[in-house]
């Protein structure tokens, strides 16, 4: 799914529910053989994790810097597109119980 999906999907769901939206819950169900839900901690950019780098724990590089020997940093580091969009995560809270039976059937 799309940022761009993710939003269409939830503004249906905001339109449908008028000027209650603000009071709808959003949560995450996980596995759909044995469905927990959680609630959701927050959101957060692959963009993000780049910054928040506290440099390579390997050889020492500092933060955004290219490391000074071939630890496994370097190689994940060349591997990454820089050209691909950003990832955006759903940061999993707590786990609130069993999801209701269904959601995948339900999800569209």
């Amino acid at each position: 799914m799309t940022l761009g999906e993710l939003i269409e999907r939830l503004q249906e769901v905001a339109d449908e529910f008028g000027d209650k939206a603000d009071d709808v819950e959003v949560r995450l169900a996980h596995q759909p053989r044995w469905a927990f839900e959680y609630s959701i901690a927050g959101v957060a950019l692959s963009t993000d994790l780049a910054e928040n780098d506290d440099g390579c724990p390997e050889c020492g590089a500092p933060p955004g810097k290219q490391c000074a020997t071939d630890c496994e940093r370097r190689a994940e580091a060349e591997d990454e597109d820089d050209d691909a969009p950003p990832v955006v995560y759903l940061a999993e809270g707590r786990q609130l119980g069993y999801a209701p039976a269904g959601i995948w059937e339900a999800a569209r």
